[in-house]
């Protein structure tokens, strides 16, 4: 039966698994193999609060104190999963209290202090867990190794050189070249960062093969299905005047999303709602139950139906918690493929479009490790053809619907944040507030990768990080692309 029950949850069959751990539940009410596995569904179909709920009665199932532990480490990833940090931190540590063993549990404590600023904290866990030495998953070494890079811009790399030899220098873990590549950077050894950081990609491809063309497809058929015809013969939706309006942050990611979220979400008349799928969601939740879901002319002719439209924003609407603001902003950089979607759905909403110099996006996106997503970012010439792909889609859109779009330079928002900021700001009717130049003073848990950088006061130098490497990505890019590095 347990093994019946965990081929369904690896086949993400979660329903279905948690509808057998409920039948096995009410004939053995304390089996753990079954309660465990029935957390791990509920999380993954996003039942967290019936999680936890789960979590604390499975409690009082637990016969020794590392049965307690490993419920308390799950019941810390569902509220780290839902960015209540705070409450996450609680059960970690009370898991390492009840068994001090687990490895896992203690680099969540340093990931979670890290996400709360807790720095000092954060680091001492990392160093405990760097002097297990080869008691620690190499996985686990290596996740360790790169957020300590991430986190303590102060320390060189002689000075954990005593622990990365307790592990092989070949160990084929992409988070362990990540992290020695970091370090490596921080030493002015660039080439030897610049391998580092290729092998974590290729490793990353190896085990997880990636089939590229099929995302400058779907780009290139969204271009093609959602033309002039298809927005002259568009009837817009009639807005709620009590909704809130949404403004959508599109482009690449590493391209200064997070930032610029940051600062409109200091306005009192705004509210961040983060990287929300909500509009990819309703849309393949739509699309799915349509009679021939995969023929471009009927999606087409779908996304003209008022009733359906109607679906798609209603369901978005829902996701959202309880807005009282004029605006809430969502900043999933892949909204760009949806622009057809933005602007028949919600065609009061602003989106704004920001652009970074197109290497220093590349480089940014290929020595990042995207948790989900973003597989093009892998390969240094697959990613620079994306970043040509979405500059082609957004302007591909402002032919549509140019009243709607605005164009922002990282660069511009960086060396003129209130000139900015104002621009934006007028767009919406709305005044500049103090706060929004204050970024890195907002209380907001921000949980995308470019974390660091939203945290500190604006700065001019992220672009120059990519100049001791221009001469390695040329190389990889090849003559065919070589000519617009420069642009």
């Amino acid at each position: 039966m347990k093994d019946s029950l965990a081929h369904l949850y690896e086949s993400r069959r979660y329903a279905e698994c948690k509808a057998a751990c409920l039948d096995w539940l009410a004939d053995q009410p304390s089996n753990l193999s079954a309660r465990k596995l029935l957390i791990r569904s509920l999380t993954a179909l996003g039942h967290l609060d019936e999680s936890l709920m789960q979590c604390d009665q499975s409690l009082l199932y637990c016969d020794t104190a590392s049965e307690e532990a490993e419920i308390l480490f799950f019941k810390g990833e569902i509220y780290s999963n839902s960015q209540q940090d705070e409450l996450a931190l609680q059960s970690f540590t009370t898991a390492l209290q009840k068994d001090d063993t687990k490895v896992s549990t203690a680099f969540m404590l340093a990931y979670t202090t890290y996400r709360l600023n807790r720095f000092d904290e954060s680091r001492s866990f990392c160093m405990s867990l760097l002097e297990r030495g080869t008691s620690v998953p190499p996985a686990l070494y290596g996740h360790t190794i790169y957020l300590l890079a991430q986190m303590d811009r102060s320390m060189v790399f002689d000075d954990l050189r005593q622990y990365l030899l307790k592990v092989s220098p070949d160990l084929p873990v992409p988070f362990f070249h990540y992290g020695v590549a970091e370090l490596l950077d921080r030493q002015e050894e660039y080439l030897s960062a610049f391998q580092h950081y290729e092998a974590a990609n290729a490793l990353i491809r190896k085990d997880r093969p990636y089939p590229f063309g099929g995302d400058l497809n779907a780009l290139k058929q969204y271009q093609a299905m959602f033309s002039g015809d298809f927005f002259s013969r568009l009837e817009p939706l009639a807005r709620d005047s009590r909704e809130p309006i949404p403004i959508f942050i599109v482009g690449m990611p590493r391209s200064g999303s997070s930032l610029l979220e940051q600062m409109l979400g200091e306005h009192s008349e705004i509210t961040p709602q983060g990287e929300v799928t909500w509009l990819r969601d309703a849309f393949e939740k739509y699309r799915n139950e349509l009679s021939n879901p995969k023929d471009p002319n009927f999606i087409v002719d779908a996304c003209l139906d008022h009733e359906f439209r109607a679906r798609l924003r209603d369901y978005y609407l829902t996701q959202m918690d309880d807005v009282q603001t004029s605006y809430f902003t969502d900043k999933l950089p892949g909204n760009h493929a949806y622009g057809f979607l933005i602007h028949s759905l919600f065609p009061d909403a602003l989106v704004i479009h920001l652009k970074r110099d197109r290497i220093a996006t590349l480089w940014s996106c290929f020595k990042t490790p995207f948790t989900v997503g973003h597989r093009y970012s892998e390969s240094l010439v697959e990613c620079y053809q994306y970043i040509a792909a979405v500059e082609r889609m957004m302007a591909h859109w402002k032919s549509m619907f140019s009243d709607r779009i605005f164009t922002l330079d990282y660069e511009t928002l960086i060396d003129e944040p209130e000139a900015s900021l104002s621009e934006v700001f007028s767009k919406l009717n709305l005044d500049l507030e103090p706060s929004c130049l204050e970024p890195h003073k907002s209380q907001r848990i921000v949980n995308t990768a470019s974390r660091n950088q939203v945290i500190q006061p604006l700065y001019a130098s992220a672009n120059k990080q990519v100049a001791p490497y221009i001469g390695y990505i040329e190389d990889r890019l090849g003559e065919g692309l070589k000519p617009e590095v420069s642009r």
